[in-house]
């Protein structure tokens, strides 16, 4: 795994400071650090960063309200670090949260470095899988526009379907257009 550019956000200087030495030894680079919610938020929007490690309860915007945030905009995935009796009163709050990992007080080297990876193979995935969603539907708009096509050159033209779709791919090609094209071409009657 390359190294990945990380936000953390503790309002202890010395948690912070422990969790920056743990990933630097692992190749990571932390771009960024936050003592509170707000301010750790804007580095994320600000630096882009590929990982964001939150306490959960920093002040002015805890660390659930943060991963909220990151999460709907898919800015980075977000790994929380807290005490074990917080953690167990929050499972279901952890649950509903965008959060792709949660690591308790007091962290090792091997958990925390075990999340990170963990949180990043998670959310390429998820990208991965939004990006086969738009392309699927990107293709089934695109399919029903040709679709919408051959029924008005079958209509006009007195064409079958198989006939009315070479129409089409042959005026494609003619034209170094893509069918699509061609298709929202004969929609609006300028073929």
């Amino acid at each position: 795994m390359f190294g990945l550019r990380i936000v953390v956000g503790d309002q202890e200087e010395g948690a912070r400071k422990s969790i920056k030495d743990m990933l630097k030894r692992a190749g990571h680079s932390v771009i960024a650090e936050a003592g509170d919610g707000r301010t750790l938020s804007q580095q994320a929007f600000n630096r882009s960063p590929d990982l964001v490690i939150a306490d959960a309860l920093l002040p002015l915007r805890d660390g659930f309200e943060v991963a909220r945030v990151l999460d709907e905009q898919r800015v980075a995935p977000v790994i929380l670090v807290m005490n074990e009796d917080y953690y167990w009163v929050s499972l279901d709050k952890i649950k509903e949260t965008g959060i792709y990992g949660c690591l308790v007080r007091p962290l090792s080297e091997v958990s925390l470095l075990s999340q990170v990876e963990i949180a990043w193979a998670c959310f390429q995935r998820i990208r991965r899988l939004e990006e086969d969603n738009r392309k699927i539907k990107e293709t089934l708009e695109n399919r029903k526009i040709i679709d919408r096509a051959k029924g008005l050159l079958m209509e006009q033209r007195g064409l079958s379907e198989q006939e009315a779709f070479r129409l089409l791919r042959k005026a494609s090609m003619d034209r170094c257009l893509s069918l699509e094209k061609i298709a929202k071409a004969v929609i609006k009657g300028e073929i």
